[in-house]
């Protein structure tokens, strides 16, 4: 098998050039380490849970860095597991007050799975104070990025955040998950540029027959929307390329089982938005 190098795409969301525009609420980059507070939940005796080093490697197939400082990873090989592998990394308590600014929860993220005969999911979810939201799900095969998702709704002063990897033992091959780089901040000037997910709508939401979806593309740039179903299989697949433009997309969803769905679109180099959709 040739061997794979994934490299960190560095993303930039630029908010403002001005230094107070924002406040860092939390923060962590687990250069010592896990810290006592951070919690680690696995239900797989076959995986290896959630553990620090600088550099992941698998073998011959695979070799990951971020920035060459300490990040979390968790990985699985099947089909050695005989039960689907959980392995959940969730933050401690983080007290926030809501002050009507937007607040946004920002981390770096690698997603490996060594061929397409593996299937793995890894998810985010938010505590809301009285039970917990999936926020973000990643189901594609070898992704790399930097997430920014406005959590401003979910703000309590019992906030937590989780990270979620699961396998499935029937499948063949190597999985992996990273994390670096945890960060939450409030904006706190009105003249900051909204980031792309403010500018993501999928509408109506609960759908039935047709769902659109709109988004601005700020590059002349590729960009694929894919929409998956709970159990990760892709159901539907398109390329758009309108550099510069508002993208609209009216897609027939009629004859789709009803329940819920991720879209997600990608441009060339990384995944940018994920937004679920309810059919009912």
């Amino acid at each position: 098998m040739k061997k794979i190098i994934l490299l960190l795409i560095i993303v930039s969301f630029v908010f403002s050039t001005n230094s107070k525009a924002q406040t860092v609420l939390f923060e962590e980059d687990f250069n010592s380490g896990l810290p006592v507070s951070w919690t680690i939940t696995s239900n797989s005796l076959a995986a290896q849970t959630w553990d620090t080093t600088s550099v992941f490697t698998a073998g011959s197939m695979f070799s990951y860095t971020f920035d060459g400082s300490l990040f979390m990873n968790t990985w699985d090989l099947c089909p050695f597991s005989t039960t689907i592998a959980s392995e959940d990394l969730t933050s401690p308590q983080i007290s926030i007050t809501a002050s009507g600014s937007p607040i946004y929860l920002i981390y770096d993220y690698c997603k490996y799975t060594e061929s397409s005969f593996t299937t793995s999911s890894a998810f985010v979810d938010v505590y809301n104070g009285s039970s917990w939201d999936n926020i973000q799900a990643l189901f594609s095969d070898s992704i790399i990025g930097t997430d920014t998702i406005n959590i401003a709704s979910f703000i309590n002063p019992n906030f937590q955040v989780k990270f979620r990897f699961n396998n499935d033992p029937s499948d063949m091959g190597f999985q992996a998950f990273m994390i670096d780089n945890v960060k939450i901040i409030e904006m706190t000037s009105t003249d900051i540029a909204s980031p792309i997910k403010d500018k993501f709508e999928i509408y109506p939401n609960p759908a039935s027959n047709n769902v659109n979806i709109k988004f601005l593309n700020p590059s002349e740039d590729q960009n694929n929307i894919s929409i998956y179903n709970l159990t990760g299989s892709l159901v539907y697949e398109k390329q758009v390329m309108r550099g510069g433009s508002i993208i609209n997309e009216t897609i027939n969803t009629e004859n789709w089982e009803r329940g819920y769905y991720y879209i997600m679109i990608r441009n060339s180099t990384r995944l940018l938005e994920t937004k679920k959709l309810i059919l009912q």
